[in-house]
């Protein structure tokens, strides 16, 4: 079992303070006082047969949902709680959802800014990966719109200092094998196939695909439901990840989160013993802080990118894909 550090990075405590917001019970300025330093995540060397890996990433760096920090974690407060634990964070970013200067607020949801962003990566050493540019399936596009939102926009990305090469996630539906193989790999180290299964590293190789669960909230009970309406699934207790998503020797568990909630409120109940929530993407941070210390001090946690560089696919490893246009189509 894993036991969890004192938060203390330089460049996380000024973005906390500077975004006015604090640890679930703690000020703000107290999350930022640099009791003890951890170190940033360096780049961490991967053995493909033997090491247990774990890679946690952040669905389209969700902020909120416009609710208060005490019921539900914005991204600083998960990118803090992650690197407490020594967890680099990789955030699955949706290019025109990222505010300039502060929080973009899309479609009743907020999502991370461009210095938060760079906070992750620089400060922290998290990384970056792709949902397009707004979050639209390839399906409905054009060839060149096809394009742009794949191998164009990491052009995009690079002028602003950043590489979101490690992975591309599918918009608005599931992996799509033929765009994989035609067009993601080409530019792209894996392509996001939802999966309730892990992957074995040494058979990671094409067309790329790179199995990532989903964490879902729901009803303790599909047939009962709950909050007056009824979930698409059931939720998934803490128990079950451990359970079913600890990675044995030679594989990696990649984990997708979404909305973290504490507490109880219209739509979700982190309080009782049956954690639920009506909200598929909705889920409760202590069930996510509760698998993560349950994992085994030998799992690497790591970054998309460290899992690119380790199967020969990182940064500088791969083409630009059919063209480097960054053209929207």
């Amino acid at each position: 079992m894993r036991t969890s550090k004192a938060l203390g990075v330089t460049g996380l405590a000024a973005i906390l303070l500077s975004a006015a917001v604090s640890l679930p019970g703690i000020s703000a300025e107290a999350s930022a006082a640099p009791v003890k330093t951890i170190a940033k995540h360096k780049d961490t060397t991967i053995d493909l047969s033997t090491d247990r890996v774990v890679i946690v990433m952040e669905g389209r760096d969700l902020n909120t949902a416009a609710r208060p920090s005490d019921l539900e974690a914005d991204f600083v407060t998960k990118v803090g709680l992650l690197h407490d634990r020594g967890i680099p964070l990789t955030g699955i970013n949706v290019y025109d959802w990222t505010g300039e200067s502060k929080p973009l607020v899309h479609a009743g949801n907020s999502y991370a800014s461009w210095p938060q962003l760079d906070a992750l990566v620089n400060d922290d050493g998290g990384a970056l990966s792709s949902e397009g540019r707004a979050h639209e399936s390839l399906k409905n596009m054009t060839p060149a719109q096809r394009l742009s939102d794949t191998c164009g926009v990491l052009q995009d990305y690079k002028a602003r200092g950043f590489n979101a090469s490690g992975m591309y996630a599918y918009s608005g539906g599931p992996y799509i094998d033929s765009y994989q193989r035609s067009l993601v790999s080409t530019c792209y180290a894996f392509g996001r196939k939802y999966s309730t299964g892990m992957n074995t590293m040494s058979k990671i190789r094409y067309p790329w695909a790179l199995k990532v669960l989903s964490l879902n909230g729901g009803c303790a009970s599909r047939a009962a439901g709950c909050f007056g309406g009824h979930s698409p699934k059931t939720y998934t207790p803490s128990a079950w990840l451990t359970d079913h998503f600890t990675p044995g020797v030679g594989q990696v568990a990649v984990l997708q989160i979404y909305h973290l909630f504490q507490g109880h409120g219209p739509t979700w109940d982190c309080d009782s013993s049956r954690h639920q929530t009506v909200k598929t993407e909705d889920y409760c941070l202590s069930d996510v802080t509760a698998y993560l210390d349950s994992l085994p001090a030998s799992v690497k946690f790591v970054t998309i990118d460290d899992l690119a560089k380790a199967v020969g696919r990182g940064p500088g490893q791969l083409s630009s894909g059919p063209s480097t246009t960054s053209s929207r189509g």
